[in-house]
């Protein structure tokens, strides 16, 4: 997700961890990943799954969009649980944003300003029946399973707030989930072992 994100949509990582504080201060909600735009000034709250089956993914990604933004955290406040800025300077535009969200002030007075980008990486069968990916039989299978995830999505996201969220979807189909799973770990271990 930082990726895409970073890559896609020109955004700077902002903290390591935004929340919604509810009514009596318990913190609340967090998220993958808080990014910022600097020259357009949007905040990008995102969240990710790593699934086998991607309709599961994708009804957890519901899930969280509808605990985070519902009518008691709407009408609540953030509350910065790091103020630790990750890789990047101290700036203007970090600034504005640091300012922006210690600030106090309904969530709902913000939202104009927030994108939801939501992650589904999961196993896709088509790289196995397939034996090359620039075929045109891949390329139409590839986009029909796209287009049906969608239309599962937009068909079970009933948020009442959904005309007022700019929910970005991300579908990231892989071989194996089980496979890049293991090969992340293996690489993980790898970096571990280098800082010892």
């Amino acid at each position: 997700l930082h990726l895409l994100l970073r890559d896609f949509h020109s955004t700077i990582p902002l903290l390591s961890k935004i929340y919604f504080k509810d009514s009596v201060g318990h913190a609340v909600h967090g998220f993958d990943s808080v990014h910022i735009d600097p020259i357009n000034k949007e905040l990008w709250l995102g969240e990710s799954k790593l699934y086998t089956d991607p309709k599961n993914g994708i009804r957890e990604l519901i899930k969280d969009v509808t605990e985070h933004f519902n009518n008691d955290y709407i009408n609540s406040e953030f509350m910065l649980i790091s103020k630790k800025i990750k890789g990047i300077p101290p700036s203007a535009e970090v600034d504005y944003w640091v300012d922006l969200l210690s600030s106090g002030g309904k969530v709902s007075d913000k939202l104009k300003k927030i994108n939801i980008p939501l992650l589904c990486t999961y196993t896709c069968d088509l790289f196995d029946i397939y034996d090359d990916e620039t075929s045109e039989l891949f390329c139409n299978a590839y986009e029909n399973k796209l287009n049906e995830l969608k239309q599962y999505f937009y068909d079970n996201f009933n948020h009442p707030w959904k005309d007022r969220l700019n929910i970005i979807l991300f579908l990231f189909p892989v071989k194996s989930k089980m496979d890049l799973v293991k090969k992340l770990h293996k690489k993980l271990t790898m970096m571990q072992s280098l800082g010892e």
